[in-house]
């Protein structure tokens, strides 16, 4: 994405083309590099076009300037040569690589046109520093170069680090939950700790007390029973998996109360195994870490040592260019468990008296991943931490039976009715579930296992909230590492999405925050000595575009693993590519299924938000929204009007750029010079202060047919405005009855202003 400063915008030519560009001092941070740490020798021009750079003069020049984020740098100068026989394109074998940690480094420009690739230790980026003209010296042969094939999606250069993230960063310590730690659940058997009744008697809290132990069992999805099993005494053996412990006093009244877990062998019973799946070898487990609302650039602020183990140590491979490929949490794990989007599957109940929402999902859905495992003999465990906002759960009805062999979620409903904060008892809720999937995975190390563990509580709420829980989820991969426990075991790190509300959202990259999840994906050392093509391929589309489809293939290539994956013949057509397979370089959203308001390969300039045109759009927004709202709750929500549009860009190829910019007077004026418009406009509505963001697309002479699309996202919570409407409309209503209080009003994130 390039943004257009206030800076004169012009035409230039330079080495016999034409391109845009940037007088120098006004160049800013978009998908160009950042040029307040590259300086050009002798007042050189600067063309942009794209992620083409082009430096009229023989000599660059560059410097590191005293950033924060910038201790070391580095930069690889590769000649790129062209044969005008046959118009192909190639790279010199010949790298120069240099390294900036201070003092200037000059690089003699022998060619004309260079590959430039430029990075530091928390970010990467690549860039050209010319498009190709006649300007070439000479012509080496293939064996001396590498032929370059054209990029079909042009990702963002993001600072992580960027001021408008960086200022309102916070590393908040882990969260220490109140309450002492009454008893204890080791190999069955449970304790009290002495240590801690001791602080209890001395506080005169409870002398006389007595605690019973109750089975958690399941009754429904959402409902639990709590069976009494027996007072404890000294110690108590628990044949269940899940218990609730309450102590009471003297008089009766309930002191404590505590929750434990614990994992029990269970007889998975004899499969009948396929015989083309008994002659898979190297079978892998698969170990799944989600966490919610977190993005690549905050996994990058708030687990730089874990990101650092994970890379240098267990040899992950960063997906860097992950693109989530739907709004929230459950549409981008369906496609990474299912292979198919939510849509696609609630298509089938259109025209059925009960909408797929009123459904279980295991009624209607019978190739979960986990069951694909399952039938070979996997043991299973899924784990959330929340309870009303678990994946499956939010705004349906979530399964019927247990979807997998081990199921966490009576333990999170017990303590969450108990306990509506970070806490249960007197453990952190995320520490209870990393607890939980240990035990699995020490307990099934030697057998065959597929866990999926997810922590939301944390990190959903709260763009901050990843620094509360970095030393939990150190602690149980490095031990589970050293340990030997994952030698045999496909470990994947990740986010759903990035934050979608909150200081890091309404931040300059705050949509490419929110569009680029987390993504690790290391395997144990034997399987990348022993498939080298295969990790080949996997660090290659490292800088691909890959979405959660993708992920979804490579857990079914390793689920019926052969060893030939990385040979096998590619249908560049799918929109699942297992990364074993080298995804096509040319590969954009289009061909991975990824709609235009979540792909990050757009390209975009700001315009102004005064602009007749984009004020349409806006009230095609408000038009939208207002509509909806009628037609679902008629009558319970109030009308909302345009307070103002925060900002505005336009979302463009190279041909309506070209169209766009023939005069002086093109950003004060788009309509008449492009048929069809596709706008992003970040705005602000009354009454209810809600601040949205929306894809529009605006056809017509003068550009006033505008329709914004379903996929609207508010960057600031709703709070308890939207109490009288069904959770699906809860971010659009402000309930008529609602009283905003002054606070409300004045809503919470001053970054938003400054898009």
């Amino acid at each position: 994405m390039m943004y257009l400063t206030k800076g004169t915008l012009a035409l230039s030519l330079c080495l016999s083309f034409i391109v845009f560009y940037y007088a120098f001092k006004n160049l800013s941070i978009g998908s160009s590099f950042n040029f307040d740490t590259l300086n050009i020798l002798d007042n050189s021009k600067v063309c942009y076009m794209g992620e083409w750079l082009l430096i009229n003069n023989s000599t660059v020049q560059a410097k590191v300037e005293a950033l924060r984020n910038l201790k070391r740098f580095d930069c690889t100068f590769t000649e790129i040569y062209r044969n005008f026989k046959d118009n192909t394109v190639y790279l010199s074998a010949e790298t120069h690589r240099l390294v900036f940690n201070g003092p200037e480094k000059k690089f003699h420009m022998r060619n004309n046109f260079y590959d430039v690739r430029c990075w530091n230790k928390y970010s990467d980026y690549h860039t050209t520093i010319a498009k190709l003209g006649k300007g070439s010296t000479m012509t080496p042969t293939k064996s001396q170069s590498t032929k370059i094939e054209e990029d079909g999606c042009k990702f963002p250069f993001i600072d992580f680090f960027h001021p408008s993230l960086y200022r309102r960063y916070k590393d908040l310590g882990n969260y220490k939950c109140k309450g002492l730690h009454m008893t204890y659940l080791v190999d069955g058997i449970l304790r009290y700790n002495e240590t801690d009744i001791n602080t209890f008697v001395n506080k005169k809290i409870a002398i006389d007390f007595n605690c019973s132990v109750s089975q958690i069992v399941r009754k429904a999805e959402s409902y639990n029973d709590y069976i009494f099993y027996r007072n404890l005494t000294d110690s108590l053996k628990i044949p269940f998996e899940f218990i609730r412990v309450k102590c009471f006093n003297k008089s009766g009244s309930v002191f404590h109360t505590d929750y434990h877990a614990q994992i029990i062998k269970k007889n998975k019973g004899i499969k009948v195994i396929p015989k083309d799946e008994k002659n898979s070898k190297d079978k892998l487990n698969v170990l799944i870490v989600g966490m919610d609302s977190t993005s690549r650039g905050n996994f990058v602020r708030h687990m730089p040592k874990l990101r650092s183990f994970l890379k240098d140590e267990m040899k992950a491979v960063e997906m860097k260019r992950f693109n989530k490929v739907q709004k929230n949490t459950v549409v981008n794990i369906m496609p990474l468990m299912t292979g198919s989007y939510l849509r696609e599957i609630e298509r089938k109940f259109v025209n059925e008296s009960s909408p797929f929402s009123r459904r279980f999902y295991d009624d209607e859905i019978d190739n979960f991943i986990w069951k694909e495992y399952s039938k070979l003999g996997y043991f299973t465990l899924m784990a959330e931490d929340a309870y009303y906002m678990a994946t499956f759960n939010y705004l349906t009805r979530g399964f019927r039976n247990p979807p997998t062999d081990y199921y966490y979620r009576p333990l999170a409903i017990a303590s969450e009715k108990a306990n509506y904060d970070l806490c249960a008892g007197n453990k952190l809720k995320s520490k209870r579930i990393v607890d939980y999937t240990n035990e699995f995975i020490n307990k099934f190390k030697d057998e065959k296992y597929f866990a999926f563990v997810f922590g939301t509580q944390v990190t959903h709420d709260n763009n901050n909230g990843l620094s509360r829980v970095k030393d939990l989820y150190w602690d149980f991969i490095t031990n589970n590492y050293y340990k030997g426990v994952l030698n045999n075991t496909l470990l994947i790190v990740m986010g759903d999405h990035g934050p979608r509300w909150g200081y890091v959202r309404s931040s300059q990259f705050g949509w490419f925050e929110d569009m680029m999840p987390a993504m690790y994906v290391a395997f144990p050392p034997w399987f990348r000595k022993k498939y080298p093509r295969h990790i080949a391929n996997l660090e290659e589309n490292s800088e691909r575009l890959m979405t959660f489809f993708d992920l979804h293939q490579m857990l079914l290539d390793v689920l019926h693993f052969r060893g030939n994956e990385a040979d096998r013949e590619l249908d560049s057509s799918n929109r699942a590519i297992s990364p074993f397979s080298e995804i096509p370089r040319k590969r954009d959203c289009k061909a991975a299924n990824v709609s235009e308001e979540f792909c990050i390969c757009q390209n975009s300039i700001k315009i102004s938000p005064d602009l007749n045109e984009v004020k349409t759009a806006a009230q095609a927004i408000i038009t939208f929204i207002n509509d909806l709202l009628e037609k679902k709750e008629k009558g319970k929500c109030v009308r909302l009007s345009l307070e103002t549009v925060k900002s505005a860009s336009l979302l463009i190829d190279k041909e309506n750029a070209t169209k766009l910019f023939k005069s002086s007077k093109a950003k004060e004026k788009i309509a008449g010079k492009l048929k069809e418009v596709k706008l992003n406009l970040v705005i602000s509505v009354s009454p209810s202060q809600a601040v949205f963001e929306a894809h529009v697309s605006c056809k017509g002479k003068k550009l006033t047919t505008c329709k914004a699309t379903e996929h609207i996202s508010r960057l600031n919570l709703y709070k308890n405005q939207s109490y009288c409407v069904r959770k699906k409309l809860k971010e659009f209503c402000l309930c008529k009855n609602q009283l905003i209080s002054s606070k409300n009003e004045t809503m919470i994130f001053p970054e938003i202003d400054k898009l």
